[in-house]
């Protein structure tokens, strides 16, 4: 179940960069393939679930009921990561169809941002998959700095906007990914602090 869980991590972890090269080269083939990859991991959401909810009725010591409660809540936020890959890719349709065009600073922020995010969702499985706790504890600390890049990225944008660098249709969208990426860092988090419960736990 773990390593489905991983493959299901990978999975998400394609999508969202598909959709956020989709977004960067405005490839709609891109774009495609993470709402294809969508359906896949929705699947495996499906079948890791069931699979979780026939073990849970099963005679379990302390500690494999704990694991069980751990991947129902990691398999949960890996699928949400994938619905945020999803939600990107959307969004870059509709900046292909409205013609929408980043000035170099937001590209290069966003661009940024997306490595980060990215570094921190890769370490978090990692983690899982190793049950490294030292790592699982850097994912909590590169989230710290997600968050303030994305404040700093969204103090950038207003003063773009106040210098009419920016239209209000481009800014929509430049929020919305970086809304989508901070969600995808915090999920990623939710995942390493179940690799330190875990760890806790079986002391």
């Amino acid at each position: 179940v773990e390593k489905e869980t991983l493959r299901m991590g990978e999975k998400s972890r394609e999508s969202l960069d598909s959709a956020m090269t989709g977004i960067f080269e405005k490839s709609e083939k891109d774009l495609s393939n993470t709402l294809k990859k969508e359906k896949v991991i929705n699947e495996l959401q499906k079948t890791i679930l069931n699979y979780l909810l026939k073990l849970s009725k099963a005679p379990l010591n302390e500690e494999s009921r704990e694991v069980i409660d751990s991947l129902f809540n990691t398999v949960n936020d890996i699928e949400r990561i994938g619905d945020h890959a999803e939600n990107l890719a959307e969004l870059g349709k509709s900046s292909i169809v409205n013609d929408v065009v980043f000035s170099d600073n937001a590209r290069s922020e966003l661009s940024d941002m997306y490595n980060k995010v990215l570094s921190t969702y890769t370490y978090s499985l990692e983690s899982m998959r190793t049950s490294d706790v030292d790592l699982a504890c850097k994912v909590i600390k590169m989230e710290e700095q997600v968050d303030i890049m994305e404040k700093t990225c969204r103090l950038n944008h207003m003063r773009r906007l106040n210098n009419n660098m920016c239209s209000i249709d481009n800014g929509i969208i430049y929020l919305e990914i970086l809304t989508n990426l901070e969600r995808v860092s915090d999920h990623a988090v939710n995942i390493a602090q179940q690799v330190i419960a875990q760890s806790v736990n079986s002391k």
